[in-house]
């Protein structure tokens, strides 16, 4: 189930500098797509986004959702720096850590 990892991803993301470090380190879609996978984080964007709107409803305080709120902030922010649109259309590179088409994005060749 990927919608479970990209829990786990926003979950571990928000308190693992490591990870942090080694995504902001990544220069490429597909280098970004390792990472994740080494780290068993395989998801989509619409899993993503699924995952981000579930741990934010279940935010007790104003600061959990703000927190989160940055976190999401961050991850869109690290897309636009790789040259891709976050939540662009299915084949064009739309996910966290696999294409939405597989072998149909321009960008990543559909990983």
């Amino acid at each position: 189930m990927t919608i479970g990892k990209a829990m786990k991803f926003i979950d571990q993301g928000q308190v693992d500098k490591e990870l942090r470090k080694a995504l902001n380190a990544v220069s490429s879609v597909p280098e970004l797509f390792d990472v994740l996978a080494k780290r068993d984080l395989s998801f989509t964007a619409f899993d993503f986004e699924e995952a981000f709107n579930n741990r934010l409803v279940n935010c007790q305080f104003a600061e959990q959702a703000e927190q989160l709120q940055e976190f999401k902030q961050w991850w869109e922010m690290l897309h636009r720096f790789l040259g891709v649109e976050y939540g662009a259309p299915k084949g064009d590179c739309a996910s966290s850590s696999q294409c939405a088409v597989a072998g149909a994005c321009k960008t990543c060749g559909g990983h």
